[in-house]
């Protein structure tokens, strides 16, 4: 009776010490996750990404002018449903550089965003 006794009590603070963990990793991911994110575009120059967390943090990135090789919209599986996203392929990353990492604007809206981002890269004027 006694081992039943300690080992229920060490499986209850394993799983309250747990189920505190997560609760702390859900607080933490939702004050570090972006609350705004935003793309500057500068002709001749590239172009800044900015993210701002909800504790105020602004962090930045610049991608120079000569590193961006394309701007796309990409499509993407999130859960149940399918995402548009605007990306960057800058030279010497594997990855592709996301703007909007938290934030998935609607399909015309990114349309816009993509236009006017080529636009000022590199003049182009299709629609």
């Amino acid at each position: 009776v006694g081992i039943a006794i300690a080992f229920s009590h060490q499986g209850l603070t394993i799983t309250w010490a747990f189920s505190c963990t997560l609760v702390i990793y859900f607080f933490i991911s939702k004050l570090l996750r972006a609350r705004q994110e935003s793309l500057m575009v500068m002709a001749e120059f590239g172009m800044l990404l900015t993210k701002i967390d909800a504790l105020g943090r602004k962090k930045h990135k610049f991608i120079d002018h000569s590193q961006i090789r394309n701007v796309i919209i990409n499509e993407g599986i999130i859960s149940n449903k399918v995402i548009f996203y605007l990306a960057v392929v800058v030279d010497g990353e594997e990855k592709l550089t996301l703007p909007f990492e938290h934030h998935y604007p609607r399909y015309m809206t990114l349309r816009h965003i993509y236009c006017g981002v080529r636009c000022v890269l590199w003049g182009d004027t299709e629609d």
